[in-house]
Order: structure tokens, then sequence, then C-alpha cells
């Protein structure tokens, strides 16, 4: 093919997309604009309000399930159509899918936000728009977002069970009694299980990761390490084959690569390959544990701390009750000025005071330079994996949204604040509101 075709191909196809979804987006609000209010986009579905009656409309503007007084919400919108909706007509709790037809089920009791669906004496969950049933022995259920652990009793003895959202079965042990998607730096999964009266750890396959020797089960997985704790901030230290590696008791710990950090106080202990080392080189930086003090050095300047941590190839640091960060060359990237700091994959969230509602925080990229300053950030309000919804400390109706994977900073104004799917945001427009999706 021709190049000077191609991009003129290329350039046909992009703009062809940003066409339609322009085209989409406007279909949709023409839709909603007919209704007296809406919510935001939930898995992919929209509440809709209009003379006291509600329904929900699709991303391409389309009511799904009717407007009807005799409805009634059941749940948390949160809910809504993951895997189905389930309202309450003439006192009957009916299940829609997400195409607005009628689940087949027997008399519901209730729903929750897992997913699951209580019915007289059974529970299930809806794949495919079919109904799946559990265990029927179940007597406690623990739904994760991955997983459903079931504690059963049969009348003989007592076991528990893990399945999928598909209604797969995965394992079975007398006990399971927590599941990890994980601890630092680990993206697998790991379950700790009982068999024979002893706890260990296993894989989703069921593989053993740590023997059946452990007498507790409050235990996390780290790199090449057990750790088990006997109460909060008390953590001891085995190695895989659950041999007691320190008889130190931790209040705080993380590991890297095959090292092992555990935090006594300010006091800190490392770890390598199951020994006791002195020091710790992560580039530029060397870090010195002494009896008493831990001691960063970096390009000739020496920092006490109080506590230090790796995240993203950079080191963050605790000293005098204030954190900052290095890098791996040693260079100071964020002053130690921060009561808090978060390390996105592409952005550092820098904290002048903490609170889980209202946050005064300036935001950096990943070498230190400052992207804006003076926001706002409410951990309440950032609910997306993706997205970080930051607000002006000077302009309460302009907010900034942070896409992680593309680095990008977008400025918004009237944004409202719910629980919405990721790029689709709710703004209000004079009198009204429209749906808006991140390009």
């Amino acid at each position: 093919m021709d190049i000077n075709k191609f991009f003129v191909f290329l350039l046909t196809s992009v703009f062809s997309l940003f066409y339609a979804w322009g085209s989409n987006n406007d279909r949709l609000n023409k839709s909603l604009s007919k209704y007296d209010y809406f919510d935001c986009v939930v898995n992919g579905m929209i509440k809709v309000y209009k003379n006291g009656k509600f329904g929900f409309v699709n991303l391409k503007g389309k009511e799904v399930v009717p407007l009807c007084a005799e409805y009634i919400d059941m749940g948390d919108i949160t809910n809504y159509y993951s895997t189905f909706c389930p309202i309450l007509v003439d006192d009957t709790i009916t299940l829609f899918s997400k195409k607005g037809k009628v689940i087949k089920s027997p008399q519901v009791h209730s729903s929750d936000n897992a997913g699951l669906i209580y019915f007289k004496n059974r529970i299930g969950i809806v794949v495919k728009d079919k109904i799946r049933y559990l265990d029927s022995n179940w007597y406690d259920v623990r739904p994760s977002d991955a997983y459903i652990l079931l504690k059963c009793d049969d009348g003989r003895k007592e076991y528990s069970l893990l399945y999928d959202y598909s209604g797969k079965q995965i394992l079975k042990y007398d006990d399971i009694c927590y599941m990890h998607s994980l601890s630092f730096n680990s993206s697998k999964d790991y379950f700790i299980v009982k068999r024979g009266g002893k706890y260990g750890v296993v894989d989703i396959n069921g593989s053993i990761l740590v023997p059946y020797k452990l007498d507790q089960c409050d235990i996390d997985l780290v790199g090449k390490y057990v750790v088990c704790g006997s109460a909060p901030d008390v953590y001891t230290l085995l190695s895989l084959q659950c041999d007691t590696l320190s008889s130190k008791e931790y209040d705080n710990y993380f590991e890297y690569k095959d090292y092992f950090f555990g935090w006594k106080d300010s006091e800190c202990d490392i770890v390598y390959n199951n020994k006791f080392v002195d020091d710790f080189i992560f580039g530029g930086n060397k870090v010195i544990a002494n009896p008493y003090t831990t001691s960063i050095i970096s390009l000739g300047t020496e920092r006490t701390v109080e506590y230090f941590c790796i995240s993203q190839n950079l080191l963050m640091y605790k000293a005098n009750g204030n954190y900052g960060i290095l890098n791996k060359l040693g260079q100071e990237v964020i002053p130690c000025k921060y009561c808090h700091i978060d390390i996105l994959n592409n952005l550092i969230i820098a904290y002048d005071t903490f609170d889980l509602n209202k946050s005064l925080v300036s935001i950096f990229d990943k070498e230190g330079v400052c992207i804006k300053e003076h926001l706002y950030y409410c951990l309440f309000d950032n609910k997306s994996k993706f997205h970080y919804i930051f607000n002006s400390v000077y302009d309460e109706n302009i907010s900034f949204i942070w896409d992680d994977r593309k680095a990008n900073l977008i400025e918004m104004e009237n944004i409202i604040f719910s629980r919405c799917d990721t790029g689709f945001y709710k703004q209000k427009v004079g009198n009204g509101y429209k749906i808006i999706k991140l390009k």
C-alpha cells in the first residue's frame, strides 16, 4: 500500500471512530433529555426518572427497563447490571437482564452488592442471564471482587468452598480462611487453607506454596517469606518452609525482590535469602541498618530515617514525621515535607494535609516535576482504577481528572461526583445534565 494512502486511511479511520462516539454520545444525551433526572453510568447502564417512575437506559439511549411506578430499588446503585438488576415488582423481587428481559427464578428473598442472590434455601449467581446455584449446605458467604468463599456444614463436618463468578468450584478444604490478591509486589492470588488441623498456603490451582505446618491463619505470603500476625501491628517472620527467622515482633514490613524489611519502631531489620544483612543497595542509594538507627546515603548525603519503602522504582522515606521520595540515582524527586505520599503508575500524589474527605495535595510526575498544586483530593470520590479526580482549591466548579494510563490531566467544569464507570462522567450544563466520555 502506498505510504500516503496508508496515512490517509489511518486518519480517516481515527476520525470515523471519533465521529461515531460523538454521534452516539449526542444520541444518548438526546434520549436522556426527555427524563426528569438521571444517574451516572454504572456497569454500562443509566437509571432514569420521570413523573415518580424509574427505569434503565443503556449507552445507546435505549430504555431497556421501562418506566414503572411499581418498581422499588433493591440494594445499592453500584450493583445495577453487573450481571443483573433486582427490582421489587408487586411485592416480588424480579431479576432483569441487561437487555431488560426477566430472568426466570424461584422467589428471591434478597440480593447484595457482590451479585449474590438469596432464595429460600439456596444461594446463586447470574451467569449469562441464567441462575447457577452454589452448595446448599452453606451457612456463611464471603464474596470478594473475583471469588466467592462459602463456609459449609453437611451435618457430618464443616468445610469451605471457593467459587469464581462463573459458578465454577475452584478449591475445597477443611477451611479456607482468607484470600489475597496480593501484597506489595506480587500479583498472584493465593489462599490460606486448613488441612489435617494445620494451616498452609496454596495457589489458585491448589499447588502448595507453604506447607501445612502453621497453627494460625493470619498469614501473609511476602515474596520468599511468610509473615504471621498475632495481633494488629504485631508480625513475625518465617521462611517458606515455616522456619522462624526472627524472634522479633515487627510493627510494619515490606519486601523488594529477595529482600525483606521488618520495622520495629524506627529500627529496621534487613533479610536477604533468609539471612540478616546490615545494608542494602538501591541504585545510588545505600541503606545502612545499625542496631538503633537506619540511614540512607545518597549522593554523599546521609539521612536518618524512621521508615522507607520502595514502589515503582522510587524510594519513599519518612524522616522527622514527613515523607519524601528518592529515585534510583539517589536524587531527591519529592522533598521530605509531606504528611503522606501515594505513588501511582504515572503520578505521585503528595499530601499537605491528609483527610479521607478533603485532602490538600500537589501532584507530580515520576521525575518530580510538579503538574498541579493547590488541589483538593477526596478518596471517597475516587473509585476508578485509572482515573483520579481532583478539585481546584480556588474554584469548586473546576475539576481535574488524571488518566493514569495515558498520563494525561484533563480540566473539566461542573462534574457531578458519584459512582460512575471509568471514562464516563455526569456534567451539569445550564439547568440540566449530560453524560460525557473522556477521549
